[in-house]
Order: C-alpha cells, then sequence, then structure tokens
C-alpha cells in the first residue's frame, strides 16, 4: 500500500467527512457536502494536484467526469487495481467492492480496516 492509500485510510477515520451513498460527493438534506469513501479518496486528489475541483450539478459533484467511480488517475495514484475498489469476484455473492461496502452501510471506519487489511486483487496494476 502507497503512501497516498495510507492517507486515504486516516482521512476515512479522521470524522472530517460526512458519508454519503450512490455519488462521490452531493450536498445532503442540510446543505453539507457528503461522500463516499471514493469520493474522499477524490477529495485527497484534488489537495494533492491529481485531479481538478469537483464541478457540482444538480446537487452531486463529478471528479475528472466521474459521478460514482474514481478517475483512473485516481485509481492509479492510490495503487488501486479497478475505478470501484474490487477486491474480491465471488460467483455465488457477485462482486465486492468498496463502493459496496459504502453503499450497503459499511462506516467509514470499517471500510478503512478492509482497506487496511489489503484484500487480495484492491492494490495492484490497474485493470
Amino acid at each position: 500500500m502507497n503512501e497516498n492509500a495510507k492517507k486515504w485510510i486516516e482521512a476515512l477515520r479522521s470524522g472530517k467527512f460526512q458519508q454519503a451513498h450512490a455519488s462521490l460527493c452531493l450536498i445532503g438534506e442540510e446543505g453539507e457536502k457528503r461522500y463516499c469513501c471514493l469520493g474522499v479518496a477524490c477529495e485527497l486528489a484534488v489537495d494533492a494536484g491529481i485531479i481538478p475541483p469537483a464541478r457540482e450539478s444538480e446537487g452531486r459533484f463529478f471528479y475528472a467526469d466521474q459521478r460514482t467511480n474514481l478517475p483512473v488517475v485516481v485509481a492509479e495514484w492510490l495503487g488501486l487495481a479497478t475505478t470501484a475498489g474490487v477486491y474480491n469476484t465471488l460467483l455465488d455473492s457477485g462482486e465486492r467492492s468498496l463502493i459496496g461496502l459504502n453503499d450497503t452501510g459499511k462506516s467509514f471506519a470499517e471500510i478503512a480496516d478492509v482497506i487496511e487489511s489489503q484484500p487480495p486483487k484492491l492494490f495492484g496494476k490497474f485493470e
């Protein structure tokens, strides 16, 4: 796991970001920004100058024209093998990914634990 991914784990555990589902970033009911776990990574990539700031459209934010998956350059910057954070494909229970964990109610801390455990196929050569 590279240093960028370690910073991402730290950011997920920081409490700085409020969680959202089905979008990298959106405006919540109270007018606040909310992020999926991959949206947090995008914010770090913006801060590092890897991608430009998000563009807002109708309450949802696009990072390098992506709304739900990571831009390829961000996935590569983190060392992830896919833009959805796929880490295991099981025939009987479907694809497992960071997006799936986020959108089925796992907390950022729980997702950070999964990333930190470095499941097979999560990190590696981009596919």
